[in-house]
């Protein structure tokens, strides 16, 4: 029995979700899995496919360029990472932060990062400062984190004082800190984070204090440069 047109494009349509959700699932996997990747097999039961299928939807993605093939598994590909680059470089927020993540950057020596919700699990690294520390935390840019459970977290979801920072170690990696200040728009609602990473080891006593201290004043700034009340009043 030949198939019809309307047959064809709901297959057509299903065939399209399911690269578009294995796609998803590569890019998602960034940070989880390590720098190989997902498997295979990983990817095939995220997305409810069987291997066969999910090889050849990868295949066709890897042709794009949207993924890239590791000895352990599969990565976002190169076209992927410019596509990211220029969505990450669009937002007015990094343009604005980078002085201040400069600055907070020269004055801890540990890295300095801006965070935004991705979505209500998740946030995203927009832009950094490196320190100056020869092991410090970098490469983070673009990377997804979790909300829960981690102080950039608790950062965006608005659940500090004003004036306060919070801190996370080991909650996205073991021997990795965050220290966490929520940014405020001129109508008090929450609309980034300011966050310095260090080592574990690192990150106590004066240093500690010190990056509190950093955050919360580099959120400050900030949330003045988009109109946010300096003396903390909320907007009507």
């Amino acid at each position: 029995m030949s198939s019809t047109p309307e047959t064809s494009s709901r297959q057509t349509a299903r065939s399209s979700d399911r690269v578009l959700t294995l796609l998803v699932a590569v890019v998602e996997g960034i940070g989880v899995a390590g720098e190989g990747g997902l498997t295979l097999t990983q990817l095939s039961d995220a997305v409810g496919l069987a291997p066969s299928t999910a090889t050849r939807q990868l295949a066709s993605l890897e042709a794009a360029g949207l993924v890239a093939r590791t000895a352990s598994g599969y990565v976002a590909g190169p076209r992927m990472v410019r596509l990211a680059h220029r969505v990450v470089g669009g937002h007015p927020l990094p343009r604005l932060a980078q002085p201040i993540l400069d600055r907070v950057a020269a004055g801890t020596r540990e890295t300095c990062y801006l965070a935004v919700a991705h979505d209500d699990d998740t946030a995203i690294y927009l832009a950094a400062a490196e320190g100056t520390m020869t092991l410090r935390v970098a490469g983070w840019r673009g990377r997804d984190v979790p909300r829960t459970g981690t102080a950039v977290g608790q950062a965006l979801a608005g659940a500090l004082p004003a004036g306060e920072a919070a801190v996370g170690s080991d909650t996205v990696e073991e021997g990795v800190t965050g220290i966490s200040a929520a940014v405020r728009d001129a109508h008090g609602q929450v609309v980034a984070a300011i966050s310095v990473l260090g080592p574990t080891f690192r990150m106590h006593g004066e240093a500690l204090d010190a990056a509190r201290t950093a955050v919360v004043e580099g959120a400050a700034a900030l949330g003045e440069l988009i109109g946010a009340d300096p003396l903390g009043n909320q907007g009507d």
